[in-house]
């Protein structure tokens, strides 16, 4: 929809404005990994490894492809290749999205099919080598279907969401991606779209896309819609700006609000109450269009959205912005080649950094190839960088397992005796549970959080995270609660 010129000028207003206001400066780049081959090969989604390091994920076209396989790899902590492998058949097989599982495996979720004929949901289970276990398809034979995000759920099994011709089409298995119920919205005139999902507190589920009307000159309303623990209908809620609003990521805060990342023409935070009321919206980004599709939480509470902006000389490069708890700007960047560079998705670091995936035509092996770019830690968070974390006198440990339900181990271990601080905060940098409040010996501890809050009242699902304070060191570990 072309908009009228007095929108655009108070966009650009706006963008000024806001980028005024920006107080902090953007993070280093700390390395960049180029993945593919000679082909067309695509990153669409990333996540955080078991056991250090990261996954990514998206199709490849390349030699050595059956058709357009999955393409999956590992990545190290440094950005070096860990493993590579394509999963695949002779139809169109694409991951679009990518999640752990508390097995020590992975999930990655997408389509297969041939375009525009028919595809089906596309479900694939790894062990944590990126070795196939089993995979499933799901769907109807007439209508295509395109599967645009995967999570664990609290009971073991999974969730998978997209699109199923113009409704909404949510799916619920159980660890073995066998089905147990399915469900599809459609609110009325229009079509409906879902791009990701994420588990409530009360054990139903918040799905977030938009809604198009209009067939020569559609709009686009964001949309979320909450749904119950069995996928009945609960409430929708649309936002329309007057431009094209689109939800991308969702996540629930522990308060019971949530807080959507997307697009509006620009970067767009919008911030729910438990009813899916507005309680703020913000928007960010350069006078061209811009398209956020990542999005996740800061341990302090802010956000970063990652996507792609176009600038008129250089083209599509990768584009990120950094927020405070309140949505206001703290620092935006962009990032690219000489060609075009598109970030398709993002995930928090344990080092307080980010890493954005997407696909790049600048660097790597020709055409496109899936793209990694590693940002370090910004001054807005709690500023642990890497070496701090491996530092010889204190070490923080991976929470095993993460996500978890009944309870996690949290380890750490002091090089000498030490006064330690080891707490738990929700998204919004509150204190929900102390841990640990006194000295340690030398040497390692294992210390269990099962969930509740220093009242022993249970907290809600979200995302936490746990920090510990010894020889003036902070470092901090990324939790997610399942319920």
């Amino acid at each position: 929809m072309r908009r009228p010129l007095w929108c655009s000028l108070a966009c650009l207003f706006l963008m000024l404005v806001t980028a005024a206001s920006a107080a902090a400066e953007s993070p280093e780049v700390q390395w960049t990994q180029a993945v593919g081959g000679t082909g067309s090969d695509m990153g669409y989604a990333v996540g955080l490894a078991h056991y250090g390091g990261y996954v990514v994920a998206g199709k490849t076209a390349s030699p050595g492809a059956a058709y357009v396989d999955i393409l999956f790899a590992k990545l190290d902590g440094s950005g070096d290749v860990a493993w590579q492998t394509n999963i695949g058949g002779a139809a169109e097989d694409v991951c679009n999205s990518v999640a752990r599982t508390s097995d020590g495996g992975y999930v990655l979720a997408g389509y297969t099919g041939v375009q525009p004929s028919y595809i089906d949901y596309y479900l694939v289970k790894t062990n944590a080598a990126g070795e196939v276990q089993w995979s499933r398809t799901y769907g109807a034979t007439d209508v295509v279907e395109e599967c645009a995000s995967v999570i664990e759920t609290s009971d073991g099994g999974l969730a998978l969401v997209g699109d199923a011709g113009y409704q909404i089409y949510l799916v619920k298995t159980d660890s073995e991606g066998m089905l147990e119920w399915e469900q599809t919205y459609h609110g009325g005139s229009g079509s409906d779209h879902c791009y990701s999902l994420t588990q409530c507190s009360d054990g139903g589920f918040a799905l977030v896309g938009w809604r198009s009307t209009g067939s020569l000159t559609p709009t686009h309303d964001m949309m979320v819609i909450k749904v119950g623990p069995e996928g009945a209908f609960q409430w929708r809620r649309l936002f329309d700006s007057g431009v094209e609003d689109r939800g991308h990521r969702i996540i629930q805060l522990a308060d019971g609000d949530y807080v959507v990342g997307g697009s509006t023409g620009n970067f767009s935070l919008w911030k729910l109450a438990p009813n899916g009321s507005l309680r703020w919206q913000h928007t960010y980004g350069t006078p061209t269009n811009d398209v956020c599709l990542g999005f996740d939480a800061a341990s302090d509470g802010g956000y970063l959205l990652g996507g792609y902006t176009y600038d008129y000389d250089l083209g599509y490069e990768f584009y990120a912005v950094r927020t405070d708890a309140d949505g206001d700007l703290l620092w935006e960047e962009t990032y690219g080649g000489a060609l075009w560079d598109y970030s398709w998705d993002l995930t928090a670091t344990d080092d307080e950094g980010w890493l954005l995936v997407g696909t790049t035509q600048s660097y790597g092996s020709g055409g496109n190839d899936l793209y990694a770019l590693k940002l370090g830690p910004d001054a807005s968070g709690t500023g642990v960088d890497e070496a701090s974390v491996a530092a010889p006198r204190v070490q923080l440990s991976r929470p095993t397992p993460n996500p978890f339900t009944a309870g996690t181990k949290l380890g750490f271990s002091l090089e000498i005796p030490a006064s330690v601080e080891l707490s738990v905060y929700d998204v919004a940098g509150r204190r929900v549970r102390r841990l640990w409040s006194g000295a340690a010996d030398a040497g390692p501890h294992d210390v269990m959080f099962d969930g509740s809050g220093d009242d022993g009242t249970e907290l809600g699902a979200g995302v936490y995270f746990c920090r510990l304070t010894a020889h003036g060191e902070t470092l901090t570990r990324k939790l997610l609660l399942l319920r």
